[in-house]
């Protein structure tokens, strides 16, 4: 296969799977946002809906992060799902968002995430504990910057 034809087969491959990956970031934010609903809500967080597939943003103590879907290839040329946590300029201090952290998903779902006590292998992006683990991971890099 010619280096062409390989890159529009590429392309294809991660059109296609756009949609699917968009998904499980949105089974994300479904997860995520029940966090600040009763009857056991986070202390202080607030979610924004949900953009247009693209980004939410959360609110604590003063700080917003902004939680963005996008899409990568891998090593591999494998479609990823990306989100990236970025804290949002609030007090015009800077010009650019500040990235927090970074996680990849692959396109049935599994995110890998630091090892957790009791879990060896990838947790799903859309269950409640992986999602609440990367929240709540991201809320208190975020104060230790």
């Amino acid at each position: 296969m010619s280096a062409t034809e390989q890159t529009n087969n590429n392309i294809y491959t991660v059109s296609q799977k756009y949609a699917r990956l968009q998904g499980h970031f949105k089974s994300f934010y479904n997860s995520v946002s029940t966090l600040a609903r009763q009857p056991y809500p986070l202390a202080g967080v607030t979610f924004e809906e949900l953009a247009p597939g693209s980004h939410f943003k959360v609110t604590w103590c003063g700080r917003v992060l902004e939680f963005r879907f996008s899409v990568k290839l891998s090593d591999e040329n494998s479609a990823l799902g990306v989100v990236t946590c970025v804290e949002k300029n609030v007090f015009g201090d800077r010009i650019e968002p500040k990235e927090i952290d970074r996680y990849f998903f692959k396109p049935n779902g599994f995110v890998q995430v630091e090892p957790l006590s009791g879990f060896d292998d990838d947790m799903e992006m859309g269950y409640d504990l992986a999602s609440h683990y990367i929240i709540c991971r991201c809320l208190e890099k975020v104060l230790q910057q």
